[in-house]
């Protein structure tokens, strides 16, 4: 019985550690996802240029000159801007436009991308 119950527990434990890290990248992804929104309506509202960056060592993100915040999915999540004012940073306009890049979120199971447009400062739909 003990044999059946350990074998259970081989099978099924990495099927669960997967599913935790993919719903750990979504999470992720909603927290970045509601950040960029934040400092798009930011730029518009307060007419400033705000940017959005991240540290990929923490790992972190957030509003240049504010405290960075690390994942609440916890420190697997990778996190990159390819394409932005910097490796580090994506800068949102007062028009509501952005420079534009992509935000690349990942951890051992999977990948997520979130493309910036840069004349709206819109995030794309994930797909």
């Amino acid at each position: 019985m003990l044999a059946i119950v350990a074998l259970v527990a081989a099978v099924a434990l990495p099927h669960f550690l997967v599913g935790k890290e993919d719903a750990d990248l979504r999470a992720a992804e909603s927290e970045v996802r509601a950040a960029l929104r934040t400092a798009r309506t930011t730029a518009v509202v307060e007419n400033r240029e705000v940017r959005f960056a991240v540290d990929p060592t923490a790992p972190a993100y957030g509003i240049e000159g504010d405290a960075m915040r690390p994942f609440a999915a916890g420190r697997d999540i990778a996190v990159r801007i390819v394409g932005g004012v910097t490796a580090t940073a994506i800068a949102f306009f007062p028009s509501g436009g952005s420079s534009g890049g992509n935000i690349v979120l990942s951890n051992r199971h999977g990948r997520r991308e979130l493309p910036i447009d840069g004349t709206t400062g819109q995030v794309a739909d994930a797909p």
